[in-house]
């Protein structure tokens, strides 16, 4: 006896196994089989919407916020320069340019 109104065909075209507790992507939201119901399996196109990792200030550790495709090497770098709150910080900028009222901050 078949149960053709059961189950779901895995979405990777080279499986495509009839699964009766199928699995849906948070990200792509396509159906698939136990084997490739991870990210990485059925190489999700749209894992970058789950990547929701946050940098941390190596220096005051608090969270650097950054939009979809900053770098983060750079927000932190910003953040230290700015916002960071740490005694750490203000000591690594320090104004070492030998020009007469330049106030270029360097690092040391």
């Amino acid at each position: 006896m078949e149960f053709p109104s059961l189950g779901n065909h895995c979405s990777v075209r080279a499986c495509n196994q009839l699964d009766f507790l199928p699995f849906e992507c948070d990200a792509c939201h396509r159906i698939f089989c136990k084997e490739h119901r991870s990210l990485l399996a059925h190489q999700c196109e749209e894992s970058h919407t789950k990547d929701v990792r946050v940098p941390v200030c190596p220096l005051c550790q608090q969270p650097v916020p950054l939009n979809k495709g900053e770098d983060p090497n750079i927000k932190v770098d910003e953040h230290i320069a700015r916002d960071c709150c740490s005694d750490k910080a203000k000591k690594a900028y320090v104004n070492e340019c030998t020009h007469p009222g330049c106030k270029r901050k360097e690092v040391c």
